[in-house]
């Protein structure tokens, strides 16, 4: 069995820097614990494998290339369109899909997500962010061009953390083959409709963790647009364990933070240095620590 890592403690640069991380091993034991490129199953290895993609996006493409190489991608694609950022690593079974989350300029920009309107997604009924879809029809041409040739050979799994994760859900409901999902701290997506096509597609082939007080995982808020979650959810608790269901007092989140422009006004005062004590629910969006807790969850109960 994996031995279990200790919990990364939380540190607030590495909410908006997480490259600035030097100690992380991307993909540490990776060899004795390989991916499990068939059949299109989410396990936790295979969750494991994809949060460290998504950790890894955040690197520049000179560190991250090579990162990838070492555990045992022998093809990496860097792309970058319009300021959307994206990794395409592949094997011979298998492709990994990983997007950048939000740039550390962009942060607290993340918090006015609410006021961008939902707009038609080609589903029945189905509505997507304005900002998320956007950002993905930059990048799409590109990233079409680079997966067309290797899907049809190779089972696809999409990735992300923050934003990343949001682009993440969007690009597996664009493709047209079959994929899994697996995202880090994703803010809501698209309506009710949009979440019901996309649970009905990617039943048993989605994954959307969920780290215990992350502000990031409760905007755009539900009201006063009707936005909704995807599914699966996997709430990781205080102590990193990692469950189906949310905690007795769920972190709803006018009764976690209040208003959305109070949680801008903290991350702004935290970036300029005049407050200095980060709250949990900017901590624990911190894609390192979720990172090590899936690991955890599959060092404690196996694949």
């Amino acid at each position: 069995m994996p031995t279990r890592k200790p919990r990364a403690v939380p540190d607030l640069q590495f909410v908006f820097h997480p490259e600035r991380d030097t100690e992380y091993v991307h993909f540490k034991d990776g060899a004795q614990n390989p991916f499990d490129a068939k059949p299109l199953r989410l396990g936790r290895r295979n969750a494991w494998w994809l949060a460290d993609a998504a950790l890894l996006a955040y690197w520049a493409d000179v560190v991250a290339v090579p990162r990838f190489q070492a555990a045992g991608f022998p093809n990496t694609e860097f792309l970058d369109v319009s300021g959307v950022q994206c990794y395409v690593a592949w094997t011979t079974d298998f492709i990994v899909v990983t997007f950048r989350g939000t740039q550390p300029d962009q942060f607290s920009d993340i918090f006015d997500d609410a006021d961008f309107p939902l707009v038609p997604w080609p589903r029945p009924q189905a509505l997507v962010h304005a900002g998320f879809k956007g950002a993905l029809d930059r990048v799409w041409k590109r990233l079409d061009e680079v997966l067309s040739p290797l899907v049809a050979s190779r089972t696809t799994w999409f990735t992300g953390h923050s934003l990343g994760a949001a682009l993440a859900t969007l690009a597996a409901d664009r493709s047209t083959f079959d994929s899994c999902v697996c995202t880090l701290g994703s803010p809501r997506v698209g309506n009710e409709a949009f979440a019901r096509a996309f649970n009905a597609r990617f039943r048993q082939r989605s994954l959307r963790y969920v780290s215990d007080a992350d502000i990031v995982t409760h905007v755009p808020p539900p009201l006063p647009l009707p936005y909704f979650h995807v599914d699966e959810e996997r709430y990781i608790d205080r102590a990193g364990a990692i469950g189906n269901s949310e905690p007795t007092i769920a972190h709803f989140f006018n009764e976690l933070i209040g208003q959305v422009r109070h949680v801008r006004e903290t991350v702004d005062l935290l970036q300029k240095g005049t407050m200095h004590a980060a709250p949990d629910f900017l901590l624990d969006h911190m894609p390192r620590g979720y990172a090590t807790d899936i690991w955890n969850d599959y060092a404690d109960h196996g694949d």
